[in-house]
């Protein structure tokens, strides 16, 4: 459990969750300070890969801060290889989208597929790059990448997807 100080007061990250000195759960309205100093203080660069691909898989369990996974993914992104290139994008796009910033999630995604072509491209990648332009009212967009990603998928659709296309019906009329 980590130690953070705001405003003199002490507080902990434990878990994906913030306490109290008294170890009772921290304030709502302080929360969003609090994420933004554990980011901020959080010195990931002397983590292996590893370390930071279970930093990344917490975001998804809420173990771990979406923002501090946003920075190990784009950290991990750095030093990996293709192959794993393809499992982190999902994953870092996805907790772009939640922390309000879809456009970087398709900047980003943009950026590893004009380096690594199809090697980084999955049914994952391309829902999440349809959802992106889905928060951002470019439907059309949204539409062309869902339909990839149905593709890609040999016409399974994950639940990710299925609440895409749902989420496109609703939106389109």
């Amino acid at each position: 459990m980590k130690k953070y100080e705001l405003n003199g007061e002490i507080y902990y990250y434990n878990n994906g969750k913030w306490l109290t000195s008294n170890y009772m759960i921290a304030p709502l309205a302080l929360v969003g300070k609090l994420n933004k100093l554990l980011v901020e203080e959080e010195d990931l660069s002397d983590k292996s890969f590893g370390e930071l691909i279970k930093i990344i898989d917490g975001a998804r369990d809420g173990e771990t801060n979406i923002q501090l996974a946003v920075k190990a993914a784009d950290l991990a992104l750095e030093m990996a290889k293709p192959q794993s290139i393809g499992y982190i994008l999902p994953r870092d796009t996805s907790n772009y989208r939640k922390i309000g910033k879809p456009q970087l999630a398709i900047q980003l995604a943009n950026k590893y597929i004009d380096k690594y072509g199809d090697d980084v491209i999955s049914s994952a990648l391309l829902t999440s790059m349809a959802a992106a332009y889905c928060d951002l009212g470019e439907l059309k967009d949204a539409r062309k990448y869902a339909d990839r990603a149905k593709a890609r998928s040999a016409g399974k659709s994950s639940p990710e997807l299925v609440s895409l296309y749902t989420r496109l019906k609703r939106l389109e009329g």
